[in-house]
C-alpha cells in the first residue's frame, strides 16, 4: 500500500502549472531535470536558510563568506542534476552569487526570524495539507 498523498502549496502549484508533470512526479516518482534558474533559486534559498536558522538564537547574520559557501555548496550539488542548461552553468552560479550577496547585505539585516522552514500540517475537509512557515 502506498503512502497517502499530502497536499502542499508547491504540489498544488505544480499541479496547476501542469497536471501531467504533477502525475509523473507524485504518482510515478519521475522528476524532470532542473534548469539553471531553478538551481539558482534552490541554492539562494539554502544560503538564506543557513543564515536565518542560526539567527533565531544568535540574532546576528553569519559572515558573508559563510553564506556564500552555503550557496556554492548547494549550487554545485544541484547543478549536477541539470541535463539541458538553458544558460551556461558557471554564469548561473555567478548570478546566484550576486543575488546571495544582495540578500545578505540588503535584506537579511532587516529580518529577525521567529521560525525558519517550520513545517505545519493540517486537514481541510478531510484532506491532509502541509506547508512551511518562515
Amino acid at each position: 500500500m502506498s503512502d497517502p498523498i499530502v497536499l502542499s502549496s508547491s504540489s498544488l502549484s505544480e499541479f496547476l502549472l501542469c497536471g501531467k508533470k504533477w502525475e509523473l512526479h507524485h504518482v510515478y516518482g519521475i522528476r524532470s531535470s532542473p534548469g539553471v534558474r531553478t538551481v539558482i533559486g534552490i541554492a539562494v534559498h539554502a544560503a538564506a536558510e543557513t543564515n536565518l536558522s542560526q539567527k533565531i538564537e544568535t540574532r546576528l547574520d553569519l559572515p558573508e563568506a559563510d553564506v556564500l559557501d552555503a550557496f556554492s555548496t548547494s549550487y554545485d550539488t544541484e547543478a549536477q542534476e541539470i541535463e539541458t542548461p538553458e544558460e551556461p552553468i558557471p554564469a548561473g552560479k555567478d548570478s546566484g552569487v550576486g543575488l546571495t550577496k544582495l540578500l545578505h547585505r540588503e535584506v537579511s539585516p532587516t529580518i529577525q526570524p521567529a521560525l525558519v522552514e517550520h513545517q505545519v500540517q493540517y486537514r481541510i475537509a478531510g484532506v491532509e495539507y502541509s506547508t512551511y512557515l518562515d
